[in-house]
Order: structure tokens, then C-alpha cells, then sequence
């Protein structure tokens, strides 16, 4: 049998649109076209994704912003080919796929349909109604059949619709039939939309027509801005003089016509698209983003005194930062944007004392939940010896300190999402039994494994919140998202919420953070003014969230800045390479980088040079005297700002002895964001995880070693992918921070790990 599935809420969006209902109808209709291109790849055009299942023959579409995030949505099936199918009647097709699209919507909601359609209940649970508009429509009926799965505390409903056909018998009788492979169809549908993508993304000619009607909706620019997918290199490159120039421009210095912003970033600032729909505004690192943010903040604010704006940062750190920048922007700017971290605004408007917080910067209280997490999971593995012991991944988690942190990391998004985002805090039985995959991790446990989780949950729990009398970020936005629903806050909402925000680092934030944003807004206009800067491959865990429809942001569409300031073209390949590795990646929240902006450092700079690999010699006898040694042979080539940044626990301590007593400048980062002084030689030591946000003359890698990061996990090649795409987004990360160089150091007599040896091979590193 052949089929056609979408999500309830993906029909909802694209029923009033008709030239995309058009262009997808006759993409339908050539069914053979259809399903053999996507036998072999994924058609992904902005939020949509259209995948196909040989095994089921079925067509499955859904809107990325549109789902639910609980990894079971509810999806309508209609028959495609063949008998009942709603081609079979090919002079008014059209109108019963749009009315295949009603039903969808309105019986997945639980909503009646319109007695218009003369609709009638059959004895065997079967529906029938009108098949659509006009004459020749009405003459036939349509059937469809319902289904439920129970879980959790809410009724997933899928169906099944056949026709058009003139014979009720006949409809009522094979409808019957078919809803018997619902549940077969319905798991295939959850199985392909939690997936990571594993085909090659199909061309740009495949579905184009689709394409064209879709960017109308999603796309302000409808174009990019490069149209080809080599690195350019101009001219006069963005030199170290531009860049420091730059610090100092006033708001009115970069609108002035001759300012370095690039023509996408000119376009955004002056359009009026933030007051049409919400903003997501796509960058790599060292596009722009965040200097956009600021100036499209100062504009909307600054034509009309009563307007006001919220500027939502990660850190202390960045607010500090953004502070001074927007001072430095527009003098006495700060009156009318309100700068503050999520987490310190979630505490003065529930009016919590700094005591009943962890940290009051987020960054420290979620270093500190990651080191409870940790201590948590290691009272379980005494509490829970027996399961640990039947448990071979998590023998090996415990075996490898630095496999034990990236599980920890995995563990406290599991926390945060899986069960406190489910309200689960009290209910182990609906997180340990469920059949419905509450998260990737989830999804990848047994029965034993996930109690195993919940007893590290409840460890975790019972130290924060009972012995130390303190909630954590999930707690306290969790808790404001819930005060912000009441009449209360309606009421007082015209008042005192905001007239547009503004969320730098958009990928930081989990999704119970994300549920406060939309409703941090006035709620006078059709749409929620809300612009988003993100660079999704920067999001290090890659867990899924619920589409920002979902989370009450709709209809959003999408910049991309493709542009880069930062790095040298040779830097650039390498980083793109190895994020080009991930299988997650490639959705609404990441760029499409096809092109790279000419203003990047050239190659033939006298401080460049091409990505290196360098090993221990045995002279050196630690990894931390080889590196500072080769911080030392970067300075005497005038590199002044060096980062060296540490992918694996075991060779923190030996780096932190050694670069301390350095004669430069030396700093370890604590959190994403830091103030580091950019006007004078510096060596810092950082994580992947807190280096976002900086740049540097050069940076060295450590720890890239096969079998050591990423490390494998023993039988469960599920965590393995998930730790592996972890540690692409990590290696991205870092090396975007470099401008000029990239230093991999190995330890002796070691060999690269998989992916930076496949650069290897394609002539991205030298040796």
C-alpha cells in the first residue's frame, strides 16, 4: 500500500497556503518520481523535511518548528496509489487532498468535523464525509478510520483516509482493513522524524516548484548571498587594523553606506521583518550575529520613545559584554534595553532571593548541576552494582573518566528535559516504562538502564534541592513559564512585558528555557517579536526540542549570514569539513553555508598558516611541556592571543601545571563569554564548552586522539553516534575560534581519531 503521512500540526500550517498545497499535489501525483528520489535521499527546503520508507511505501512530511519534541507525534495517513487512493479520481484530486488535510487537522485535535460535509459514523468505527468542493467532488465520499495510543498522560491519535468513492459499503469495509496497519505506520512515522539524517540531502531541482512556494513563507532574503560553494578570497582582506577599528564604531558609523556590513546584514537592519513575523537569524561563527542583534535592538527602539526591548544573553559574562557594547553603540541606549541573562530575569520576577538559586549566572550553576550529575551517577553505580555489572556500556562509562563527563553531560539534558520537562519528578514508573521514546538516551536504554538514570535523577534531586535548599535553571524557568500562563500575567502583559526581544546564543538554551521567551513579549501583535541568533552547530549536546510553533514562536523565518570575518579560508575548510561529518545537523537552526563571505583573512597573510598536526617528541615527556613549548615557538612568530583548548579531561591538570608558569599573560575561562583583554599578548586554557564567543591568533587543540575523544561506548552504537556528534560539534567549535592557525597536538606515538584523520586525507591538515 502506498501513503502520504503528515503531522497534525504541519497540516494546520499548510492548508491556507494554496500554491505550496499546489506544488505538493502534483509532486504526489507523480508518485513513481517521488518515492524513487527519496528512496536514496531527504528533501529538506527550511523547516520542511519529506522522508520515505521503502518498507512501508510511505511518503512522510512534517515542519521542524511544528513538532512537539516528545518524540511521538500524531500523524495522518492517506492513501496514495492504487484503488480508494485519493488519485483515483484525478479531475478533482486536488480538492480531496485539501480535504484529507481538514480532517487530518480537525480529528487529530479531537475537533468535530463541519456537519456541512455531511459526515456519519459507521457501526465498525468508520467516518465518512463529502470528499470536497464542487459538483463532481461532492458525488463521492471519503472514509477514514481512528486509532489511539496511550502514553504517558496523553492520547496520541493517528488515522488512516481512504477514497474518494460513490460506495459506502465498499469504503467502510476496506478502511476497516487498513486501519489495522496504522500502528505499523504510525511507528515508522515516529521512527523516521527521530532519526538522524543517514541520506544524502536530494538537489536542488527535486521538488522545485515546492521549493519556490515554500521560501515565500520561510525565507525573507528568498536568496543567499553567495551562489556558489567555493571559498573566495577578496582582495583587500579584513585586516587586524579593520577588525580593531571596528571596536569603536557608533550605531550611526555602521549605517553609514561605506560600513563593513555585509549586504545580508544591511538588508536585515533596515527591513521592517521583525515587526511582520519572528526573526531567526542563522551564522556560523564569526558571521555577525550578535553585532546585528545589537543594532537591529537600537533600531527598533529608538524611533519611538514608549518602545522598549529585552535583550536575553547566556551569561554574566556576555551581559557584561553586550552592556558595554550597546553603550558604546548609542549613548544612554541602555534605558531602553533591558539586558539580563534568562536565568537572573526568571529570578527577580519570582522574586527569589540569590540563596535559592545554584549560581546566579547560569554558566556557574550549570557547571555545578554538571559536577552533582556526576557525583550522582556515581552514588547509583554503588547504590545499583548489579545493573552496572549487567550493563556493558555502563561499565565502560565507568571505566573512562573521560567518557564518565560526556555521559554526565547527557545525563543532566536527560534530567532537564526527559523527566523535569515531562513533569516526571514524581512519576518513575511513566519515565522508566514508557514505550514512547522520551529522548535519543531514552530511546537507547533497557528497562534496568533507564531505572539506573532515574536513580541518578533522584540522588541529583535530593543534593540540590533538599540538601542544599536551592533550584536549578530548569526549576526556576520552568516555574516562570508556568506564573506567565496565569491571568495574571495577561493582565498586566500590555504593560510589562516587552515590545520586541532579542535572544543572542539562541542555541544555548534548552527547550524549558525557550518555552519563557514568546511570552516575555506584550502579546498586542499577531505575531511575537522575537529575533533569534543561533548557530546550531555550536549546540554542543544536540539534543532535539520541541519546534518553536510548539514553544508559542510561529511562523518564523530565516536569515542566513553566511558572511565570515574571522578565520583564514584553509581554517574555514577544515571546520566546515568536520561539521559537514554530522548527521544532526542539517536543519531549520543550522546555516546553509553555500558560500563564504570575502572578507576573510587570506592565506597569504604573514601569521597564516595551513591546519598542523604535531606530536610529543619524547624529550618533552608530557603533553603539557610540549605545549607549552609550542605556545612558546607561536610567540616568536608574533602570534599574541593563543587558546588552547583541552577535548579531554586527563590532560587538563598536566596543561593548567604547565601553563602557569609561562612569562605571557595566562587565563583558564570558566565560562562562555569571558572578558579577555584584547589589546595585549595572552595564553588561555579553556573547554569546548566554555570557548564559544572568543577568537584568537591561533588555538591548539588537545586531546584528539583515536580512543580517546570521541571515546566508544561497548554495544550501544546509538550513544556512540550521540557522543561522536558531540565531539563534531566540539571540534567545530574550536577551531572556528582560530584566525590564523590550528595547532593539533597528539600525544606521543598516538594517531588522529577517525575524523580529523579523514581531513588528513583530503589534504586539509598537514603532518
Amino acid at each position: 500500500m502506498t501513503y502520504f503521512a503528515i503531522t497534525q500540526a504541519s497540516a494546520e500550517w499548510l492548508l491556507p497556503k494554496v500554491g505550496l498545497l499546489d506544488s505538493l499535489h502534483s509532486a504526489l501525483s507523480n508518485w513513481e518520481v517521488l518515492s524513487n528520489s527519496l528512496k536514496d535521499h531527504d528533501f529538506i527546503e527550511g523547516p520542511i523535511r519529506i522522508s520515505y520508507d521503502s518498507m512501508e511505501d510511505t511518503v512522510f512530511l512534517w515542519h521542524v518548528d511544528y513538532i512537539s519534541g516528545s518524540s511521538e507525534e500524531s500523524w495522518g495517513f492517506v492513501k496514495c496509489k492504487g484503488e480508494l487512493s485519493i488519485f483515483e479520481q484525478s479531475s478533482f484530486s486536488r480538492e480531496v487532498l485539501e480535504r484529507s488535510l481538514y480532517i487530518i487537522n480537525q480529528r487529530l485535535q479531537g475537533l468535530l468535523i463541519d456537519g456541512a460535509y455531511y459526515h456519519r459514523k459507521w457501526d465498525n468505527g468508520a467516518h465518512t464525509l463529502l470528499a470536497g468542493r464542487g459538483t463532481a467532488a461532492r458525488n463521492f465520499s471519503l472514509v477514514y478510520f481512528e486509532r489511539f495510543t496511550q502514553e504517558l498522560d496523553a492520547r496520541a491519535r493517528t488515522l488512516i483516509i481512504l477514497g474518494p468513492h460513490k460506495n459506502f459499503p465498499t469504503l467502510i469495509e476496506e478502511a476497516e482493513k487498513d486501519s489495522h496497519k496504522l500502528p505499523s505506520l504510525f511507528s515508522a512515522a515516529n521512527k523516521i522524524l527521530n532519526s538522524t539524517r543517514n541520506k544524502p540531502l536530494a538537489s536542488a531541482e527535486f521538488l522545485q516548484n515546492f521549493r519556490i512556494n515554500l521560501l515565500s513563507f520561510t525565507d525573507t532574503s528568498q536568496s543567499h548571498e553567495y551562489d556558489n560553494y567555493q571559498i573566495q578570497v577578496a582582495n583587500a582582506s579584513f585586516t587586524t587594523y579593520d577588525s580593531i577599528a571596528s571596536i569603536g564604531k557608533s550605531y550611526e558609523n555602521w549605517l553609514s553606506p561605506n560600513s563593513s556590513l555585509s549586504e545580508v546584514q544591511r538588508r536585515i537592519l533596515l527591513s521592517e521583518s521583525i515587526d511582520k513575523h519572528p526573526l531567526r537569524i542563522l551564522g556560523p561563527a564569526g558571521s555577525g550575529k550578535t553585532l546585528l542583534m545589537q543594532l537591529l535592538a537600537i533600531k527598533k527602539v529608538i524611533g519611538d520613545v514608549e518602545k522598549k526591548a529585552l535583550f536575553i544573553v547566556h551569561s554574566e559574562a556576555m551581559r557584561n559584554k553586550t552592556v558595554q557594547k550597546l553603550e558604546l553603540l548609542y549613548e544612554g541606549i541602555q534605558n531602553r534595553i533591558f539586558v539580563t541573562t534568562l536565568s537572573e530575569y526568571c529570578r527577580k520576577q519570582l522574586h527569589l532571593d540569590v540563596t535559592s538559586v545554584i549560581e546566579p549566572d547560569v554558566s556557574d550553576a550549570k557547571q555545578f548541576q554538571l559536577e552533582q550529575v556526576k557525583e550522582a551517577l556515581k552514588e547509583s553505580k554503588e547504590k545499583l552494582q548489579k545493573t552496572v555489572q549487567k550493563s556493558p556500556f555502563l561499565e565502560t562509562v565507568f571505566e573512562n573518566e573521560n567518557l564518565l563527563h560526556i555521559f554526565s553531560s547527557l545525563v543532566l539534558a536527560e534530567i532537564s528535559i526527559a523527566i523535569k520537562g515531562h513533569g516526571l519528578e514524581a512519576e518513575k514508573k511513566k519515565y522508566v516504562e514508557s514505550e514512547r521514546a522520551l529522548s535519543r538516551l531514552h530511546a537507547n536504554l533497557d528497562i534496568d538502564e533507564r531505572e539506573f538514570i532515574y536513580e541518578t535523577f533522584q540522588n541529583y534531586h535530593r543534593v540540590v534541592f533538599e540538601t542544599y535548599n536551592v533550584l536549578d535553571p530548569d526549576d526556576i524557568a520552568l516555574s516562570l513559564a508556568a506564573r506567565l500562563r496565569t491571568p495574571v500575567w495577561q493582565l498586566r502583559r500590555k504593560t510589562e512585558g516587552f515590545d520586541y526581544v532579542f535572544v543572542d546564543e539562541a542555541q544555548l538554551f534548552n527547550e524549558n528555557e525557550r518555552r519563557v521567551f514568546a511570552l516575555l513579549t506584550k502579546g498586542d501583535t499577531n505575531h511575537a517579536p522575537i529575533a533569534l541568533a543561533l548557530d546550531e552547530a555550536q549546540a554542543l549536546y544536540g539534543q532535539s526540542n520541541a519546534g518553536l510553533a510548539t514553544l508559542g514562536i510561529k511562523d518564523i523565518t530565516n536569515e542566513n549570514l553566511s558572511s565570515i570575518q574571522r578565520s583564514t579560508p584553509s581554517i574555514i575548510q577544515l571546520a566546515f569539513f568536520i561539521i559537514q561529518r554530522s548527521t544532526d545537523l542539517f536543519g531549520v537552526d543550522f546555516p546553509d553555508f553555500t558560500g563564504i563571505a570575502e572578507n576573510l583573512e587570506s592565506d597569504n597573510h604573514p601569521l597564516a598558516l595551513k591546519p598542523k598536526i604535531d606530536r610529543v617528541n619524547a624529550e618533552a615527556r608530557s603533553i603539557g611541556k610540549y605545549v607549552r613549548k609550542s605556545v612558546g615557538e607561536l610567540r616568536r612568530t608574533n602570534i599574541r592571543q593563543i587558546a588552547v583548548i583541552c577535548h579531554a579531561e586527563q590532560y587538563w591538570e598536566t596543561l593548567l601545571s604547565e601553563l602557569s608558569i609561562t612569562d605571557l599573560p595566562f587565563q583558564v575561562i570558566h565560562e562562555r563569554g569571558e572578558r579577555i583583554p584584547s589589546d595585549q599578548p595572552i595564553v588561555v586554557l579553556s573547554t569546548p564548552e566554555q570557548i564559544g564567543g572568543q577568537e584568537f591568533d591561533a588555538v591548539i587543540l588537545v586531546g584528539l586522539e583515536q580512543g580517546i575523544y570521541p571515546p566508544r561506548i561497548v554495544d550501544n552504537e546509538a550513544l556512540n553516534t550521540a557522543i561522536e556528534q558531540k565531539a563534531i560539534r566540539e571540534m567545530y567549535l574550536s577551531i572556528t575560534r582560530a584566525k590564523y592557525r590550528v595547532l593539533i597536538i597528539l600525544s606521543n606515538n598516538s594517531t588522529p581519531n577517525p575524523i580529523i584523520q579523514q581531513a588528513i586525507n583530503c589534504g586539509l591538515v598537514d603532518i
